[in-house]
């Protein structure tokens, strides 16, 4: 088990791990801290100092955004963009089934540290992203990624490192909404194309399942929203941080690219029945393609086990298709 994945598994169990004046510091539930996994972090505190000291850059006083999931590899590394809610863990599975020759960096925005307040626009963020991957990384060609509301900052992202002279051989949205689904014509139906939505979805999946699965099905959906509900509540700095991200896409207005766009869908839903309205993206894009996922699939779920395995295959081969393979020098972070 890498470090990253060391650390996203003790996060998980409410377990956070930093640094302090170059000493390792941890917090979290005094049961999960007993026995085994204090056993663990004393075997592993050498590299886990390591591993954060890498990822940290003294740039203006702060953190370096660029943050390495799977930093091994000579094929170009992919830039990824999380969610509103910043939390660079949603990409371990899907870097775990790239492969160790991918490279794979998760970008942080600021504002998950005490005393660090969140940038306020889509184009602050990006502006940020683009200064830390310029340092780790050069030269292009550039391979960025976006999850969910992450996706309107890596299109920003892509844009100013076009506009600084730069190559972006490929941006990857992972149903990322598009800004225009906030239209006066489309908030009106927002909410009835969400229920709809839902239910089609959910319909579809219990039709491929036996009658005596649905109530299995139905409860890991519920359990899954409801923990995802429970991590957010009890961080107080990552609740800030959405929040104010959800604001900054609300005011971000995208303009037309160079680059091109591949969007992976999390199911195979007609966009019609999408109330974020990923596929308008294509308005923005010359160079706009589709993968569609599986008919079950769900935005919560495209990144976690069982359903990333499915978007890393149709990732790779887009990868490759956009950069064949090379050797690519990064900065050690």
């Amino acid at each position: 088990m890498s470090t990253f994945e060391f650390l996203h598994k003790l996060k998980q169990s409410g377990v956070k791990v930093w640094l302090e004046d170059d000493r390792l510091r941890c917090t979290g539930p005094e049961q999960v801290l007993m026995g085994e996994v204090r056993d663990h972090l004393s075997a592993r505190k050498a590299e886990i100092i390591a591993f954060l000291r890498s990822a940290a850059s003294a740039d203006g006083g702060g953190s370096s955004s660029v943050v390495p999931i799977q930093p091994r590899g000579a094929r170009r590394p992919l830039f990824a963009v999380p969610g509103h809610n910043g939390d660079i863990f949603c990409y371990v599975d899907l870097a775990r089934h790239l492969g160790t020759d991918q490279p794979f960096f998760a970008l942080q925005a600021p504002g998950m540290e005490p005393g660090q307040d969140p940038l306020t626009s889509i184009e602050e963020i990006a502006a940020v992203f683009a200064r830390d991957i310029v340092a780790a990384q050069p030269q292009g060609p550039y391979l960025l990624g976006g999850f969910c509301v992450g996706g309107s900052i890596a299109f920003e992202l892509a844009q100013q490192l076009t506009a600084s002279g730069h190559q972006v051989s490929l941006l990857v949205l992972f149903g990322s909404p598009c800004p225009t689904a906030l239209a006066p014509r489309y908030r009106a139906q927002a909410a009835v194309v969400n229920i709809a939505g839902r239910f089609l979805r959910h319909g579809s999946a219990l039709g491929q399942r036996r009658p005596s699965e649905w109530s299995q099905y139905l409860r890991e959906r519920a359990a899954e929203r409801r923990a995802h509900r429970e991590r957010e509540r009890h961080d107080p700095l990552r609740v800030r941080l959405m929040e104010t991200t959800v604001d900054a896409f609300k005011a971000y207005q995208p303009k037309a690219a160079a680059f091109p766009v591949h969007m992976l869908m999390p199911n195979d839903e007609p966009d019609s029945l999408l109330e974020d309205r990923p596929l308008d993206w294509g308005l923005f894009a010359k160079n706009f393609t589709v993968a569609l996922g599986p008919s079950d699939g769900d935005l919560n779920i495209m990144l976690i086990e069982p359903h990333v395995s499915l978007f890393a295959q149709l990732l790779k081969k887009t990868l490759g298709e956009a950069v064949p393979f090379q050797a690519a020098a990064t900065a050690d972070r």
